[in-house]
């Protein structure tokens, strides 16, 4: 998830079996990239394939992200060039 002015991006790795992978990559496939405003959209209706329910917004996908057994690690990435 981006945030703000781009001063920092949070990375969330989740745990997923290869059957699971390879139906979100399908999914994706199929529902395309997701431009502008879709993007929350678009990750979660693909994240509903291991057990995620759909929302709009970036705060709602990462509320459930922080909720979630199925992450296994957190990272933040920040802006170095400041």
């Amino acid at each position: 998830l981006n945030r703000d002015n781009g001063e920092y991006i949070i990375a969330y790795s989740i745990d997923t079996s290869p059957e699971e992978e390879s139906k979100m990559i399908e999914h994706a496939m199929k529902d395309g990239d997701g431009f502008g405003f879709n993007c929350a959209d678009n990750v979660s209706d693909v994240m509903k394939e291991i057990g995620f329910k759909h929302v709009l917004t970036p705060g709602a996908l990462e509320k459930q992200l922080q909720k979630s057994q199925k992450v296994t690690e957190i990272k933040v990435f920040k802006n170095e060039a400041d």
